[in-house]
């Protein structure tokens, strides 16, 4: 396989880091100093690929996807003769991201990529905030009626077998139903905020497949 990267290319990655796209590599979590020295192995054909922890070699690669806007980082679903596996290469920020999906993008459409751009639906965008809603609405009413309960019981530690759930519910008896109550209904409003949050930014998500 011909180089896809004629010039290496670095941009900025997370804790001082830095990520090198350059020949059929893309290597990440790596520092300026040895992206450099890379850049030398690789052109005397020397570069040992199983010294980095985060490394895409691009002729294993037939996916990748992120999220614009949102994503600090870009997943690659990378296949070889030990199977299927997913690579994360970060980046400093979600602009940096951008920037280096735009490096790379025709010359992964040259090799095959059909890339596709979608922008969530409210529903999908509100499903997971509505399912974290529902489960504190529900645990948070549990927790009160349990709480309200112990308010007319005498807890004794020769009852319980259990010591964490001695001091479980001795918690509860002292905090009481009305605050587990009213910390509910706030945590209810968050997630309001939350959904409507999600639906008035919808995110959209960029993804290629060979």
């Amino acid at each position: 396989m011909e180089a896809i990267f004629k010039n290496p290319i670095i941009f900025d990655g997370e804790k001082d880091n830095v990520v090198l796209f350059y020949s059929k590599y893309i290597i990440g979590n790596i520092k300026k100093e040895v992206a450099d020295l890379s850049i030398e192995g690789i052109d005397r054909d020397l570069l040992h690929a199983s010294r980095f922890d985060c490394i895409v070699k691009i002729k294993e690669v037939f996916a990748y996807k992120f999220k614009p806007g949102n994503d600090s980082h870009i997943t690659f679903g990378v296949k070889n003769v030990t199977g299927t596996k997913y690579i994360t290469i970060d980046f400093k920020d979600a602009e940096t991201t951008r920037q280096a999906e735009i490096s790379f993008m025709e010359e992964f459409k040259q090799l095959g990529f059909k890339r596709r751009e979608e922008r969530l639906t409210p529903v999908k965008a509100a499903t997971f905030p509505v399912l974290f809603s529902i489960v504190v609405a529900i645990a948070g009413s549990l927790l009160a009626w349990f709480a309200y309960d112990l308010e007319f019981y005498e807890l004794t530690q020769a009852k319980i077998v259990n010591g964490y759930l001695y001091l479980f519910e001795r918690a509860l008896q002292i905090i009481g139903c009305y605050p587990i109550l009213i910390l509910t209904v706030l945590l209810q409003a968050l997630c309001l905020f939350w959904v409507f949050k999600k639906i008035s930014n919808l995110p959209s998500k960029i993804s290629a497949r060979k």
